[in-house]
């Protein structure tokens, strides 16, 4: 037992002065890409909004590796914080009434005559006519709608017809009078019910210009000659303040040989909460899986199916919205056609919710962002120091003031590039390892001498 005991001895000394000496860098250092933080009025907090250069320079797909310096590069409080969703603008509707129009075909047509009367909060429009038997003789041409009960501007019309009537694309058009006279175009859009099988393309809402009238005139081309309104709605959209949502547009980069879906990449981890397939070809329909692969995991999960198209009627196109999902942060995905030509050409459209960093003005100006700490995982997410986030928030909401803060261009550091270069070899050390591998070599061959004398020793078994 001597011997591993003086053999330990010997090596933890050497291991000991064989260790490399610890990184000198300053903490700004250890970052490969920094951001200026240009602020524009004095502050206690800033919150900057995060472009996808951002993203696509961190280590961390959660962010964590993201640290604020100061002037003097010290670390200042920070916490990176997700759009809230109480701030989405929302959609409220309210019926209103209408009367159609008829295009007269007979000679009289100065007899028919439109009559709008209100009563209270009630208004009641009549159309009459001097034929003999009292009905209008005459195809449906338009309808006049009376928005005098509504508060504010209407935002977009929504149409419903009979579900008998279908497999149609036409023009919508709607006008705006305050008088029934004079008439100023709101607006325009496609109008179409298509159905196949189980797919189902509709498109039922036209948007308005930011005017409030008291009377609307819807009118219209190529629809079926039975094509009549059902029903009306009017959209107002509440005056909250909009989510923050940018949009990246992906090519394909591959295929999954598993199932054929094609594989894109946004090359960082984003926060995606709406998808869409752009479909350059005019008359294209296809439904689509969507799967994403969350970040360090090796499998596929879906996250929506739906039909998706780019059509084309008369010279008017329709095309499908982005489909609104639950927000997923990542950065590969996968769409798998399961219905449709399989060769269909298209791009993945993502709209994402950028995050906000807050940070707390610790000492003096300029502040740099930095990001993309490699080691960041292995350390403990030093950035991750002094203020945990939700304290870090509550202070800010009620000490402010909070100002907003943008972001310069991205700028590589010079700090791991100029990292102290390697100590000058250690002839001593590496002589004192050679000489401690050549005595265990030497203890081993000893070993087996021994071993070798001890069983020629041995007497022979009968």
């Amino acid at each position: 037992m001597r011997f591993p005991a003086l053999l330990a001895a010997c090596l933890l000394p050497a291991a000991a002065g064989a260790q490399a000496p610890q990184d000198s860098l300053p903490e700004l250092d250890h970052y490969r890409w920094g951001f200026t933080i240009e602020t524009a009025e004095p502050a206690s907090f800033y919150t900057v909004p995060l472009p996808l250069d951002v993203y696509r320079s961190a280590s961390d797909p959660d962010l964590r590796d993201l640290g604020v310096y100061n002037a003097a590069g010290q670390a200042v409080p920070r916490i990176v914080e997700a759009g809230s969703a109480e701030f989405e603008l929302q959609d409220t509707r309210h019926r209103l009434p209408f009367a159609a129009l008829y295009r007269n075909q007979v000679p009289d047509a100065d007899r028919v005559r439109m009559m709008f009367e209100q009563m209270g909060d009630e208004t009641r429009i009549e159309l009459s006519s001097d034929s003999a038997d009292g009905k209008i003789r005459a195809p449906l041409s338009g309808y006049i709608v009376d928005a005098r009960g509504l508060d504010g501007n209407i935002d977009a019309l929504e149409l419903a017809w009979p579900d008998h009537v279908s497999g149609f694309v036409g023009r919508i058009s709607v006008t705006g009078s305050n008088d029934l006279q004079d008439w100023r175009l709101l607006g325009g859009a496609a109008l179409a019910d298509l159905r196949e099988a189980d797919t189902i393309i509709t498109q039922d809402r036209v948007s308005l210009a930011d005017d409030d009238y008291d009377f609307l005139r819807i009118e219209w081309r190529d629809l079926p000659e039975n094509w009549n309104l059902e029903g009306l709605a009017a959209i107002q959209v509440s005056t909250m303040p909009q989510i923050e949502r940018d949009i990246l547009t992906l090519e394909p980069t591959g295929r999954d040989e598993s199932d054929g879906g094609q594989l894109f990449d946004a090359r960082a981890a984003l926060r995606v909460d709406r998808l869409r397939l752009v479909l350059p070809e005019d008359n294209s329909v296809l439904t689509a899986a969507l799967s994403y692969r969350p970040p360090g995991r090796d499998r596929w999960v879906q996250l929506h199916q739906g039909t998706f198209y780019n059509l084309v009627r008369s010279d008017l196109p329709v095309s499908s919205e982005a489909a609104s999902v639950s927000p997923v942060r990542a950065a590969e995905w996968k769409v798998a056609i399961t219905k449709g030509r399989p060769d269909t050409p298209f791009r993945l459209e993502l709209g994402w919710r950028p995050d906000v960093l807050l940070f707390l003005a610790q000492g003096d100006a300029p502040f740099t962002l930095a990001v993309g700490r490699g080691g960041a995982a292995a350390e403990g997410f030093p950035e991750e120091r002094l203020l945990g986030d939700v304290s870090l928030g509550g202070i800010a909401t009620d000490n402010g003031p909070v100002a907003a803060a943008s972001l310069g261009q991205r700028v590589r550091l010079p700090g791991i590039e100029r990292k102290p270069p390697p100590e000058p070899t250690d002839w001593r050390t590496i002589l004192l390892w050679a000489g401690l591998g050549a005595a265990v070599l030497f203890v081993l061959w000893m070993a087996l001498r021994l071993q070798r004398g001890v069983r020629t020793e041995d007497p022979p078994v009968d």
